[in-house]
């Protein structure tokens, strides 16, 4: 047995001996042996790229191996991608690849399918889109992981949001919905429940959705409620859950909130002797609170916030009515019918008169309102802040508006009146009217009218301090705009020839005077209609050819272009009638009752004669000779001229003094005597100027317009006593009050000066022409028409 080895042995050295001198030696040369080959991975239809698929998908895939084959697959799904497209590295390893680190298989889930039906929840609160990204492993039969697995990034989005619908009972019908801000009686037991829907199970089978849907009912695509009650339960949102129901969590030793199956809250609202904190058990308080729901769906979307919140207010508001034509329902013995306003006589005697919708009152009137309020049937009464034995009070309120200067509208308002019950009346006694309902109260507003329209509303307000929603308004006007009567021309001091109590007529205008300015009294030949002036006083007038200016006063050094011209000042007076209505009157003429400044308080003028019309270079009158402007009681001062004062006689009537400048030239020799003059002076000053100063000395002559417009207010620069007026910020004005630019009076709230806001008569035109008549020639300028 040993020879027989060792003879093997032995032949086999032979061997090799035989073989190293056939072929000599090589060095060892190791092959690559490749034990197994990675699988590949493929997918083949899922949501297309870069665009927006739908949440609820079929996605197919395969894979493939070279050497064996695909045992089964692992996937996962992230949100976004973290892959940068300008690099060819694919940084999405770092989030899923068990090829390289088997640490990222915590994210993945295994399958033996080639397909499934996904749900790409969102799982973003109420955001209905989101960027994802699938990642899919093949695994072979040896093992071992596709190393570059195939990748799908997309968008997942949604139809849209879950929504709720709030019911006021556990039935859930059409008539039993309940709408944001709906009201629930003061102290009664109610119901609050809820109802969600989704429209993103539209595209599941009843089968796929009974499988995905696993709280019930089961058909409606929603993963339960959370509810919380953030008015009536304190809890910090900023670091707690405040969201109900909750369930105890080990991991985190506190209770968490989670989507269950509650839909529905029942509130005692006013257990009898409760005084705790359970908020389904406690009375609630008088005003809004707010309860929210959320849902989530099958595609991990949320109700909006802003459609989680249900705000309930809790107390009815109480209801008004303004009285309007009628007397007090719940206090017989007053007898007054509602609304009314007085006026104050000149004499001190006070007038009544009853107040329609869209009437008007005088200015300085004093209205009073009444209203009539009940609180709500449906409220558990509750006597608190001072309410005890009444059923509501008041507080009133009015908006303005009025013409600033005549042009813009300017708008304040007033702020509610304070309300108390001692100034409230309240009989307690029910009263049976269809429009009321049984019992009451009632209570009276009042105030001085101004020049405004006015929304004026008055507002019940119960127990609890809830106002009614919907204060009844009434609507009317302060002020009637005054007339002009009649405006006179008045020379040489005649008497005045009016005689009339009522707005113009059309009379006072029709007849056109003819005024003239001569050194004697003698009436021309032909025209004794025409008027005199009276005698002429010597003077002066400044021109400026150049610039067309004329100053009826010669300053002193003349300079620039300035030349003096002497002559003679002729007067006429205009005598401007004016009233308010008789209603509205605080100046009776008849009788001489009031202050005759009150008769008109300001008026607006211009004067101009037809050679005068475009650039009214002469300021005519005591007052500001342009009729966009108000003229009060003083006189304008014309550069350091004397003065022509503005007259308000004692029957209230403005009287304006106009002095009329004729030439020295012209006076006397007339037309020819006064040109050759001017022709002179252009030749010693070498100037081209004579038809334009005889044009500028001559401008107040000929035919000529004057535009009046009474006014019904001062300013408090003249009448401190009627130029302002006084509104008030509470309302409450036990008295009549007048108005003044420098009382204070209690409660008010500003001051509004009258003069912006009075109100204008229509423009009043009255023609007349102002003649001259040559002491030497007797020839009239300008001539009469051929």
């Amino acid at each position: 047995m040993w020879s027989r080895r060792r003879f093997a042995l032995g032949y086999l050295l032979a061997a090799l001996l035989v073989l190293t001198a056939l072929f000599g030696c090589r060095a060892f040369e190791p092959e690559t042996v490749i034990v197994n080959n990675a699988p590949e991975t493929f997918i083949i239809g899922a949501p297309s790229e870069e665009a927006g698929g739908y949440f609820h998908f079929h996605v197919y895939w395969y894979g493939t191996d070279a050497d064996g084959r695909v045992d089964r697959y692992v996937w996962a799904l992230t949100d976004s991608t973290v892959q940068d497209e300008e690099t060819i590295e694919d940084e999405e390893d770092a989030r899923f690849n068990p090829a390289e680190n088997i640490t990222t298989l915590d994210i993945g889930h295994w399958t033996t399918e080639t397909d499934t039906i996904f749900d790409f929840q969102i799982n973003q609160g109420s955001v209905t889109s989101i960027d994802k990204t699938f990642h899919i492993v093949a695994v072979d039969d040896r093992g071992d992981y596709d190393r570059t697995p195939a990748r799908l990034y997309f968008l997942s989005n949604a139809l849209g949001n879950p929504w709720l619908t709030f019911y006021s009972s556990r039935d859930h019908s059409p008539e039993t919905v309940f709408a944001d801000s709906d009201t629930i009686g003061f102290g009664n037991a109610f119901t609050l429940s809820w109802e969600g829907d989704t429209p993103n199970i539209r595209s599941y089978s009843s089968e796929i959705l009974a499988e995905r849907d696993t709280v019930p009912p089961y058909d409606d695509g929603l993963f339960g409620y959370k509810f919380r009650l953030p008015t009536d339960v304190d809890c910090d949102e900023s670091n707690e859950d405040c969201w109900n129901p909750r369930y105890f969590d080990d991991s985190v030793n506190d209770s968490l909130s989670f989507f269950g199956s509650v839909v529905g809250l029942d509130f005692e609202n006013g257990s009898e002797g409760y005084t705790g904190a359970d908020v389904y058990r406690r009375r609630l308080a008088s005003g809004v609170h707010k309860l929210m729901v959320n849902t989530i769906d099958v595609a991990g979307v949320e109700v909006q916030n802003e459609r989680r919140n249900l705000d309930f207010v809790i107390n009815y508001d109480p209801d008004t009515r303004l009285l309007r034509g009628q007397t007090d329902p719940f206090n017989p013995s007053d007898t007054q019918v509602y609304p009314y306003y007085q006026v104050y006589r000149p004499d001190g005697s006070i007038d009544r008169f009853a107040l329609a919708e869209g009437d008007t009152v005088p200015h300085r009137g004093y209205v009073v309102f009444k209203a009539i309020g009940w609180d709500d049937a449906r409220d558990q009464r509750a006597g608190v802040n001072g309410f005890e034995g009444y059923d509501v009070l008041f507080k009133g309120q009015f908006d303005a508006v009025g013409l600033y200067r005549a042009t813009n509208p300017y708008r304040f308002s007033t702020l509610y009146s304070l309300f108390d019950p001692q100034d409230r009346e309240d009989s307690g006694n029910p009263v049976n009217f269809d429009w009321l309902g049984e019992g009451g109260s009632a209570d009276t507003l009042g105030f001085v009218v101004g020049p405004f329209e006015y929304d004026f509303n008055m507002a019940s307000v119960d127990e609890h301090l809830r106002v009614d929603g919907t204060p009844d308004y009434f609507h009317f006007y302060g002020n009637f705009a005054p007339c002009v009567q009649c405006v006179e021309t008045i020379a040489n001091e005649e008497p005045s020839e009016f005689v009339g109590d009522a707005c113009y007529d059309g009379a006072c205008a029709a007849k056109v005077d003819t005024l003239f300015a001569s050194q004697v009294p003698m009436v021309p030949a032909g025209h004794p209609d025409w008027k005199w002036m009276g005698a002429p006083t010597p003077g002066a007038i400044a021109v400026n050819p150049r610039s067309g200016a004329v100053l009826m006063e010669v300053p002193d050094p003349l300079v620039g272009d300035l030349m003096r011209f002497d002559g003679f000042f002729s007067e006429y007076e205009l005598y401007l009638h004016g009233t308010e209505r008789d209603i509205e009157r605080l100046f009776d003429p008849e009788t001489g009752e009031g202050d005759p400044r009150d008769r008109i308080m300001s008026w607006r003028y211009e004067i101009r004669s037809d050679a005068d019309a475009v650039s009214n270079a002469v300021a005519d009158g005591g007052g500001i000779d342009d009729i966009t402007n108000s003229t009060f009681e003083f006189s304008r001062d014309l550069g350091g001229a004397e003065r022509q004062p503005v007259v308000i006689d004692d029957a209230g009537v403005w009287r304006l003094r106009i002095k009329v400048f004729v030439p020295s030239a012209l006076a006397l020799g007339g037309v020819q005597a006064y040109r050759d003059y001017l022709e002179g002076q252009d030749e010693l000053m070498g100037t081209d100027w004579a038809d334009k100063l005889f044009e500028l000395t001559t401008l107040q002559l000929g035919p000529t317009t004057a535009w009046t417009q009474a006014r019904d207010a001062s300013n408090c620069a003249v009448r401190p006593d009627r130029g302002v007026y006084v509104y008030y910020q509470f309302l409450r004005v036990p008295s009549f009050h007048g108005e003044s630019c420098t009382t204070d009076y209690s409660g008010s709230r500003g001051e509004l000066a009258l003069d912006s806001f009075a109100s204008v008569s229509e423009i009043f035109e009255k023609r007349y022409v102002i003649k001259m008549v040559s002491l030497i020639s007797g020839e009239i300028y300008p001539p009469d028409p051929e």
